[in-house]
Protein backbone atom coordinates (compact mmCIF):
# COMPACT_ATOMS: atom_id res chain seq x y z
CA UNK A 1 0.00 0.00 0.00
CA UNK A 2 3.03 2.39 0.43
CA UNK A 3 4.06 2.60 -2.89
CA UNK A 4 0.60 2.98 -3.62
CA UNK A 5 -0.11 5.70 -1.21
CA UNK A 6 2.99 7.35 -2.85
CA UNK A 7 2.41 7.83 -6.41
CA UNK A 8 -1.76 8.85 -5.43
CA UNK A 9 0.63 11.82 -3.55
CA UNK A 10 2.17 12.32 -6.91
CA UNK A 11 -1.17 12.83 -9.03
CA UNK A 12 -2.95 15.93 -8.99
CA UNK A 13 -6.60 16.22 -7.71
CA UNK A 14 -8.28 16.99 -11.00
CA UNK A 15 -11.91 17.02 -11.56
CA UNK A 16 -12.85 18.84 -14.93
CA UNK A 17 -12.60 17.04 -18.24
CA UNK A 18 -10.72 19.37 -19.86
CA UNK A 19 -8.63 20.07 -17.22
CA UNK A 20 -8.09 15.66 -17.04
CA UNK A 21 -7.23 15.51 -20.43
CA UNK A 22 -4.20 17.77 -20.56
CA UNK A 23 -2.79 16.11 -18.03
CA UNK A 24 -3.58 12.80 -18.76
CA UNK A 25 -2.42 12.95 -22.72
CA UNK A 26 1.08 13.66 -21.87
CA UNK A 27 1.28 11.86 -18.73
CA UNK A 28 -0.12 8.42 -20.97
CA UNK A 29 2.24 9.44 -23.51
CA UNK A 30 5.16 9.21 -21.56
CA UNK A 31 3.76 6.07 -19.48
CA UNK A 32 4.03 4.15 -23.41
CA UNK A 33 7.36 5.61 -24.39
CA UNK A 34 9.26 4.52 -20.98
CA UNK A 35 11.81 1.58 -21.63
CA UNK A 36 11.41 -0.92 -18.41
CA UNK A 37 13.78 -3.08 -18.03
CA UNK A 38 13.74 -6.84 -17.34
CA UNK A 39 13.76 -6.47 -13.62
CA UNK A 40 10.94 -3.60 -13.62
CA UNK A 41 8.65 -6.22 -15.61
CA UNK A 42 9.23 -8.69 -13.27
CA UNK A 43 8.51 -6.19 -9.78
CA UNK A 44 4.58 -5.64 -10.22
CA UNK A 45 2.18 -4.94 -8.04
CA UNK A 46 -1.67 -4.16 -7.69
CA UNK A 47 -4.11 -2.30 -5.78
CA UNK A 48 -8.09 -1.97 -5.86
CA UNK A 49 -10.14 0.31 -3.37
CA UNK A 50 -11.48 -3.36 -2.48
CA UNK A 51 -7.89 -3.94 -1.25
CA UNK A 52 -7.61 -0.93 0.64
CA UNK A 53 -10.36 -1.14 2.65
CA UNK A 54 -9.96 -5.11 3.46
CA UNK A 55 -6.54 -3.75 5.04
CA UNK A 56 -8.74 -1.11 7.42
CA UNK A 57 -6.87 1.94 5.36
CA UNK A 58 -9.51 3.14 3.32
CA UNK A 59 -9.50 5.69 0.09
CA UNK A 60 -10.49 9.12 0.79
CA UNK A 61 -12.31 11.34 -1.99
CA UNK A 62 -9.27 12.99 -3.29
CA UNK A 63 -7.20 9.52 -3.24
CA UNK A 64 -10.11 8.16 -4.80
CA UNK A 65 -10.46 10.37 -7.56
CA UNK A 66 -6.43 10.19 -7.74
CA UNK A 67 -6.37 6.50 -8.43
CA UNK A 68 -9.20 7.31 -11.01
CA UNK A 69 -6.62 9.37 -12.41
CA UNK A 70 -4.02 6.66 -12.31
CA UNK A 71 -6.40 4.22 -14.08
CA UNK A 72 -6.93 6.90 -16.91
CA UNK A 73 -3.17 6.94 -17.86
CA UNK A 74 -2.97 3.10 -17.93
CA UNK A 75 -6.03 3.15 -20.46
CA UNK A 76 -4.69 5.77 -22.61
CA UNK A 77 -1.60 4.45 -22.35
CA UNK A 78 -2.52 0.95 -23.48
CA UNK A 79 -4.99 1.88 -25.86
CA UNK A 80 -3.12 5.14 -27.69
CA UNK A 81 -6.07 5.94 -30.64
CA UNK A 82 -8.73 7.79 -29.05
CA UNK A 83 -11.44 6.00 -30.19
CA UNK A 84 -10.86 3.16 -27.61
CA UNK A 85 -9.78 5.40 -24.77
CA UNK A 86 -12.42 6.09 -21.94
CA UNK A 87 -13.60 9.07 -20.77
CA UNK A 88 -12.59 10.90 -17.59
CA UNK A 89 -16.59 11.49 -16.75
CA UNK A 90 -17.33 7.83 -17.41
CA UNK A 91 -14.83 5.71 -15.57
CA UNK A 92 -14.99 8.06 -13.06
CA UNK A 93 -18.93 7.23 -12.13
CA UNK A 94 -17.81 3.74 -13.01
CA UNK A 95 -15.49 3.33 -9.90
CA UNK A 96 -17.79 5.38 -7.96
CA UNK A 97 -20.38 3.31 -8.67
CA UNK A 98 -18.76 -0.20 -8.49
CA UNK A 99 -15.13 0.43 -7.04
CA UNK A 100 -14.21 -3.28 -6.29
CA UNK A 101 -14.23 -4.29 -9.62
CA UNK A 102 -11.46 -2.31 -10.60
CA UNK A 103 -7.61 -3.09 -9.77
CA UNK A 104 -4.64 -1.22 -10.45
CA UNK A 105 -1.30 -2.19 -11.74
CA UNK A 106 2.24 -0.16 -11.00
CA UNK A 107 5.49 -0.66 -11.76
CA UNK A 108 8.76 0.85 -11.06
CA UNK A 109 10.47 2.89 -13.40
CA UNK A 110 13.19 5.29 -11.84
CA UNK A 111 12.15 6.85 -8.47
CA UNK A 112 8.49 6.88 -9.60
CA UNK A 113 5.60 4.04 -9.37
CA UNK A 114 3.75 4.18 -12.62
CA UNK A 115 0.26 3.03 -13.16
CA UNK A 116 1.01 -0.06 -16.25
CA UNK A 117 -2.28 -1.46 -16.62
CA UNK A 118 -5.82 -2.48 -15.04
CA UNK A 119 -9.17 -4.56 -14.80
CA UNK A 120 -11.98 -3.70 -14.51
CA UNK A 121 -15.72 -5.32 -14.39
CA UNK A 122 -19.10 -3.62 -12.89
CA UNK A 123 -22.83 -5.06 -12.40
CA UNK A 124 -25.28 -3.97 -15.41
CA UNK A 125 -28.93 -4.28 -15.14
CA UNK A 126 -30.85 -7.89 -16.86
CA UNK A 127 -32.22 -5.33 -19.72
CA UNK A 128 -28.75 -4.52 -20.84
CA UNK A 129 -27.26 -7.89 -20.56
CA UNK A 130 -30.55 -8.81 -23.30
CA UNK A 131 -29.77 -5.99 -25.31
CA UNK A 132 -25.83 -7.03 -25.48
CA UNK A 133 -27.34 -10.93 -26.13
CA UNK A 134 -30.52 -9.97 -28.30
CA UNK A 135 -29.83 -6.61 -29.87
CA UNK A 136 -26.42 -5.05 -29.57
CA UNK A 137 -26.36 -2.85 -33.14
CA UNK A 138 -28.71 -0.69 -31.04
CA UNK A 139 -25.76 0.44 -28.97
CA UNK A 140 -24.23 3.23 -30.33
CA UNK A 141 -22.12 4.14 -27.69
CA UNK A 142 -20.00 2.13 -25.02
CA UNK A 143 -21.27 4.59 -22.42
CA UNK A 144 -24.92 2.94 -22.69
CA UNK A 145 -23.74 0.40 -21.07
CA UNK A 146 -24.50 2.11 -17.44
CA UNK A 147 -23.00 0.68 -13.75
CA UNK A 148 -25.22 -0.31 -11.42
CA UNK A 149 -24.61 -1.70 -7.84
CA UNK A 150 -24.30 -4.67 -6.53
CA UNK A 151 -27.79 -6.45 -6.13
CA UNK A 152 -28.95 -7.54 -2.40
CA UNK A 153 -29.23 -10.91 -3.50
CA UNK A 154 -25.77 -10.80 -4.56
CA UNK A 155 -26.17 -12.21 -7.84
CA UNK A 156 -26.56 -9.59 -10.96
CA UNK A 157 -24.96 -9.78 -14.38
CA UNK A 158 -21.47 -8.14 -14.87
CA UNK A 159 -19.84 -6.23 -17.78
CA UNK A 160 -16.27 -6.95 -18.36
CA UNK A 161 -14.79 -3.06 -18.30
CA UNK A 162 -11.38 -3.26 -18.99
CA UNK A 163 -8.64 -6.05 -19.08
CA UNK A 164 -5.36 -4.13 -20.56
CA UNK A 165 -1.75 -3.93 -19.62
CA UNK A 166 0.85 -1.98 -21.81
CA UNK A 167 2.22 -4.31 -24.56
CA UNK A 168 6.15 -4.46 -22.65
CA UNK A 169 4.35 -6.59 -19.87
CA UNK A 170 2.39 -8.99 -22.33
CA UNK A 171 3.59 -12.61 -22.08
CA UNK A 172 5.05 -11.78 -18.77
CA UNK A 173 4.80 -12.97 -15.08
CA UNK A 174 2.95 -9.41 -15.22
CA UNK A 175 0.07 -10.28 -17.85
CA UNK A 176 -0.20 -13.82 -15.38
CA UNK A 177 -0.63 -12.13 -12.21
CA UNK A 178 -2.79 -9.67 -13.84
CA UNK A 179 -5.28 -12.55 -15.60
CA UNK A 180 -4.97 -14.95 -12.24
CA UNK A 181 -5.75 -11.53 -9.81
CA UNK A 182 -8.97 -10.98 -12.28
CA UNK A 183 -10.54 -14.07 -12.44
CA UNK A 184 -10.21 -13.89 -8.14
CA UNK A 185 -11.72 -10.25 -8.29
CA UNK A 186 -14.69 -11.61 -10.48
CA UNK A 187 -15.35 -14.85 -9.14
CA UNK A 188 -15.84 -13.12 -5.75
CA UNK A 189 -19.16 -11.66 -7.10
CA UNK A 190 -21.77 -13.83 -7.85
CA UNK A 191 -23.10 -13.28 -11.40
CA UNK A 192 -25.59 -14.96 -13.98
CA UNK A 193 -23.24 -13.92 -16.85
CA UNK A 194 -20.99 -11.85 -18.40
CA UNK A 195 -20.86 -9.31 -21.41
CA UNK A 196 -17.48 -7.46 -22.74
CA UNK A 197 -16.85 -5.69 -26.01
CA UNK A 198 -13.72 -5.68 -27.99
CA UNK A 199 -11.79 -3.64 -29.33
CA UNK A 200 -8.67 -5.72 -30.09
CA UNK A 201 -7.89 -9.15 -31.68
CA UNK A 202 -5.74 -9.46 -28.17
CA UNK A 203 -9.16 -8.74 -26.51
CA UNK A 204 -10.42 -11.39 -28.46
CA UNK A 205 -8.43 -14.09 -27.45
CA UNK A 206 -8.58 -12.86 -23.64
CA UNK A 207 -12.12 -12.75 -23.86
CA UNK A 208 -12.90 -15.84 -24.91
CA UNK A 209 -11.17 -17.42 -22.21
CA UNK A 210 -14.02 -16.69 -20.07
CA UNK A 211 -16.49 -18.32 -22.43
CA UNK A 212 -17.62 -15.44 -23.93
CA UNK A 213 -19.11 -15.85 -27.76
CA UNK A 214 -19.74 -13.10 -30.11
CA UNK A 215 -23.38 -11.98 -29.87
CA UNK A 216 -22.97 -9.16 -32.60
CA UNK A 217 -21.69 -5.86 -33.15
CA UNK A 218 -22.06 -2.29 -31.39
CA UNK A 219 -20.93 1.10 -32.86
CA UNK A 220 -19.28 3.31 -30.26
CA UNK A 221 -18.61 7.09 -32.50
CA UNK A 222 -18.80 5.97 -35.41
CA UNK A 223 -16.48 2.12 -35.07
CA UNK A 224 -17.69 -0.55 -35.17
CA UNK A 225 -16.80 -2.84 -32.26
CA UNK A 226 -17.30 -6.95 -31.28
CA UNK A 227 -20.11 -7.50 -28.43
CA UNK A 228 -19.28 -10.81 -26.37
CA UNK A 229 -21.64 -12.34 -23.99
CA UNK A 230 -21.53 -15.65 -21.78
CA UNK A 231 -24.53 -18.36 -21.72
CA UNK A 232 -26.77 -17.71 -18.02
Amino acid sequence: MERTTNMLDAVPDLRQEEAVAAWAEPESRRIASLNFDDAQVDNVASISPADAAHASLGLDPVSLNRFVLCLLAADWACYPDPANREAYPHLQHAVTVFPKGFRLWTAGAGCRILPIGYSAFHPISPGTFAVLRDGPQTITNRRQITPQPQTASGEQYLYIYNIGILPRFHRTEASRALMRAFREDLAAVPHRGLTAIIVSPDGKRVIERFGLRQSGVITHDGHEELAYVSDE
